[in-house]
C-alpha cells in the first residue's frame, strides 16, 4: 500500500470533547489521501472507526512526505490541505507552508485574522518601540505581507513577542521536521517554528485556511507560560547569529520577561518563591542595557 500524501497529527490530551469539529473539517477536505493520528492514551468514544484514523500513544513514525498538526477545537477550510501541499510542491526548498487563519475568541465573541491582528495591532505597537522598530521593518510588512516569511523577520517578530505561525495553520515537510528534533515531544512547540525557520524556507499563503481557537490566550499568563516564553528567548540567544538590532531587542525583552515571570510567580502561592531570582535578573539586565546605552 502506498504512503498517503500527508499525515495529520491531532494531539488530543484531555480535550477529547473538542475533537468532533476538528475531525469533521478533516473529512471535509477536498483531498482524501491522508492518514490521521489522534495522539491520546485511550481511544476517545467519538473517534470514527476508519482505516485512515488511528489512536496512538505517541508519534513514532511518519509515513507521508508532509505533516500537518490540528489542535482540538480548531478547524480547516476544505481547501486547506490541497492549497498547502500545492504550495509545498512548488517550493522544493521550503520547510513549511503556513496560511492566514481566523483567531477565534469565543469568550469575547470576536474573531479576527492573524493578518489583521498583525497589521492593525502588532505593527502599531512595534512602531512605538524604537528597539522593535529597528529590528522589524513595519512599513515593508504593511506594503507586502509576504515579508513575514523572511527568515530574519520570523526571528525578529518572535523576539518581539509574536509568532505568526499557528500549529493548525502549517503543513511541514517531513524531512525538515525530522531534522530539527525527535518525535517524542521533547522539542517545545514554541521552538519548533524557529527551528524550522533555520532548516528551510517558509512560505506564507495569503488566504484564510483555518479557524484557530485563542480563547483565554490574551488573559494574564501564569508562571509556567511566562517561564516558557523566557526559555524561548534564552534559546534564541544561545543559537547566536543575531544582528545588532535583534540582539538589543532580545536583551530588552529578556529583562521585561524576567519582570513578567516575577509578577506571575508572586500571584501564585506555589510559585512565589521563584520571584526573587527573576527580579534580580531583570534588574541586572536592565542596568547592563542602560550602561551600554550611556
Amino acid at each position: 500500500m502506498s504512503a498517503p500524501l500527508i499525515t495529520i497529527v491531532v494531539p488530543c490530551g484531555d480535550r477529547a470533547d473538542l475533537l468532533a469539529g476538528a475531525l469533521d473539517s478533516v473529512f471535509a477536505q477536498s483531498i482524501a489521501d491522508w492518514e490521521l493520528l489522534v495522539v491520546c492514551d485511550t481511544r476517545p468514544p467519538n473517534l470514527p472507526r476508519n482505516a485512515r484514523v488511528q489512536c496512538v500513544a505517541g508519534v513514532k513514525t511518519l509515513n507521508a512526505p508532509a505533516v500537518a498538526f490540528l489542535e482540538p477545537g480548531d478547524t480547516w477550510e476544505p481547501e486547506k490541505l490541497a492549497r498547502s501541499l500545492d504550495a509545498l510542491a512548488q517550493a522544493p526548498d521550503a520547510a513549511l507552508v503556513a496560511g492566514d487563519y481566523r483567531m477565534v475568541d469565543a469568550a469575547r465573541q470576536r474573531a479576527t485574522t492573524m493578518k489583521q491582528f498583525l497589521l492593525h495591532s502588532m505593527l502599531d505597537w512595534w512602531r512605538t518601540d524604537p528597539l522593535a522598530a529597528a529590528a522589524i521593518p513595519c512599513d515593508a510588512i504593511a506594503g507586502d505581507i509576504a515579508q513575514i516569511a523572511r527568515p530574519d523577520l520570523v526571528l525578529s517578530m518572535a523576539i518581539a513577542g509574536f509568532q505568526w505561525i499557528h500549529s493548525s495553520s502549517a503543513v511541514i515537510r517531513r524531512e525538515a521536521l525530522l531534522s530539527v528534533g525527535p518525535l517524542d515531544g521533547s522539542l517545545r512547540r514554541a521552538d519548533l517554528w524557529l527551528q524550522l525557520n533555520r532548516a528551510g524556507r517558509i512560505v506564507y499563503l495569503d488566504e484564510v485556511l483555518a479557524d484557530c481557537v485563542v480563547t483565554g490566550e490574551t488573559s494574564a499568563t501564569g508562571y509556567r507560560e511566562a517561564a516558557a516564553r523566557l526559555r524561548l528567548l534564552d534559546d534564541i540567544e544561545a543559537w547566536g547569529g543575531l544582528k545588532p538590532a535583534q540582539r538589543k531587542l532580545l536583551q530588552n525583552r529578556r529583562a521585561a520577561q524576567h519582570r513578567i515571570c516575577a509578577g506571575a510567580a508572586f500571584r501564585g502561592f506555589a510559585t512565589c518563591w521563584r520571584a526573587l531570582p527573576h527580579t534580580i535578573a531583570g534588574l541586572r539586565l536592565t542596568a547592563a542595557r542602560l550602561s551600554r546605552s550611556s
